[in-house]
């Protein structure tokens, strides 16, 4: 995109900037007559709205009314204003409002400026050479709210133009009395460079329309520039009611970084290197001029958009990429890891020696072994009672042992558990009689003494095949065949 062009319009006609850099060099200049407009349409039709455009009007007859309006917000605000501009500009379409803050008084009201021209008649054909060219204007505004811009930004580092006073100014034949007051813009209007009662009349207006107190001293900041000759005579520090000032234009322009040649006027320099900013400068020109600006604009955001949008999804695929990379080197690995231990499985299989049964024949064994652990009501309590009463009776030996389950309707948990035992009672030498039945009666009456057991004498243990046995054989002796019955499943009578 090529340099932006400034273009300020003033009684001479238009003239055409081109910023390049820190310098400002003039492109073109347009006479006011009925030739001007048509040049002006031809070098915008050569460019094909490839400039941006920036139009600052510099005419008389302008209007500034301060007004205190209620604080409002969005369409509220704007619809306000604009009605407080078609009273005052009596229904030009070329008017702006400059905002100078909100009191602290309540109810609180927002200080708006209302600029206007009330013959814009000098600038309509201008506006209408840009419409009908479509070029891409940035915004329309007033030298005097330039000015403002500019003695905000330069009130910093000047107390002089600080507080309250009276900017004038030149420019092509031409003066500006400017007043400023807390560095905000009150009032501007346009005059004869000659005149010389331009002062004490402007003094008097403000005194008139009480901009300043009856009495006050007027601070006048005279803008000097040395391509208009040397400044105006020296007046004396204090002279009906006029307190003069300088301030050289061309120290300005240093102080900004602006390139400024000896033939160059300072005070349009610093004009235009202001209005490079336009950003929250009022427009005082119909909304349709800007309308080509707006959608360059509205197509840069959605293309900026559009942009972070495929940035944004070209990071989140290769996000995606790198995590399916890593997930397939994952499964790699598992999968590799797996073949290995299948390897490793088959190898033990082969190395096992013939067993005595079929593998699955014995799985199944170790399946019911497992189910059968799993149940509830182990036969421990049991077996310790047992060796309890073995303990208390050495002479008896354990023959047989077997243990089992009373049937239940769940097939996968069994009843009450009960031991089959076969007792070994060796004989006596005196009395073998006697012998046997003292330690019957003993090792009986032990175990009968559990409440948690109940004793049944049979005469032979019951047969579970397929329950573990132990059994110890010894020679002929007398024999005890019980069974011990876990009574702790029992249900309590209802």
């Amino acid at each position: 995109m090529s340099a932006p062009h400034l273009l300020l319009l003033d009684t001479h006609g238009l003239t055409i900037w081109q910023a390049r850099g820190r310098s400002f060099d003039a492109v073109v200049h347009f006479s006011p007559g009925s030739d001007g407009p048509p040049a002006f349409a031809e070098w915008l039709a050569a460019r094909a709205g490839s400039s941006r455009l920036t139009l600052i009007v510099d005419l008389p007859d302008e209007t500034y009314e301060l007004e205190h309006l209620p604080r409002a917000r969005g369409s509220d605000r704007e619809a306000l204003i604009q009605r407080r501009l078609d009273q005052h500009s009596f229904g030009s379409p070329c008017g702006a409002a400059l905002s100078l803050g909100t009191s602290t008084e309540a109810p609180p009201y927002e200080n708006v400026l209302l600029c206007s021209l009330p013959r814009p008649e000098p600038l309509m054909p201008w506006l209408a050479v840009l419409a009908e060219q479509q070029a891409r204007v940035t915004g329309v505004h007033l030298v005097a709210v330039v000015f403002d811009r500019l003695m905000s930004r330069l009130a910093r580092r000047h107390p002089e133009l600080q507080g309250r006073f009276l900017l004038v100014s030149e420019h092509a034949g031409s003066m500006r009395h400017s007043l400023f007051e807390h560095g905000r813009l009150r009032y501007s209007r346009l005059l004869a460079a000659t005149d010389t009662g331009a002062l004490q009349r402007t003094h008097a207006y403000l005194y008139a329309h009480d901009l300043i107190e009856h009495g006050a001293n007027l601070r006048v900041v005279e803008l000097l520039s040395q391509r208009h000759g040397a400044p105006c005579p020296p007046q004396p520090a204090v002279s009906a009611g006029i307190e003069y000032q300088t301030l050289e234009s061309r120290s300005l322009c240093r102080e900004l970084g602006i390139d400024c040649t000896d033939e160059a006027d300072a005070s349009v320099l610093l004009l235009l290197n202001q209005a490079l900013r336009p950003r929250g400068l009022p427009h005082c020109a119909p909304a349709a001029v800007r309308q080509i600006d707006r959608l360059h604009r509205l197509g840069r955001r959605i293309g900026a958009a559009g942009f972070g949008i495929g940035i944004g999804a070209a990071l989140l695929s290769a996000w995606l990429a790198a995590g399916n990379q890593h997930h397939a080197a994952r499964i790699n690995d598992l999968t590799t890891a797996a073949n290995r231990q299948q390897l490793r499985h088959d190898s033990l299989l082969a190395s096992l020696p013939p067993l005595p049964a079929p593998p699955g024949a014995l799985g199944q064994v170790l399946d019911t072994l497992t189910q059968q652990t799993a149940l509830d009501g182990d036969p421990q309590h049991l077996l310790a009672a047992l060796g309890d009463a073995l303990d208390t009776h050495p002479a008896i030996a354990l023959r047989t042992l077997t243990w089992s389950r009373a049937p239940t309707p769940n097939a996968r948990a069994g009843g009450a558990m009960t031991l089959a035992v076969a007792l070994e009672i060796p004989p006596a030498e005196s009395d073998p009689t006697q012998n046997l039945a003292t330690l019957r009666s003993s090792i009986l009456a032990q175990l009968a003494r559990r409440d948690d057991i109940r004793t049944v004498l049979r005469p032979r243990p019951a047969s579970h095949p397929q329950a573990p046995i132990l059994d110890h054989q010894s020679g002929s002796s007398g024999g005890l065949h019980i069974e011990l019955q876990d009574r702790r499943q029992e249900q309590e009578p209802s």
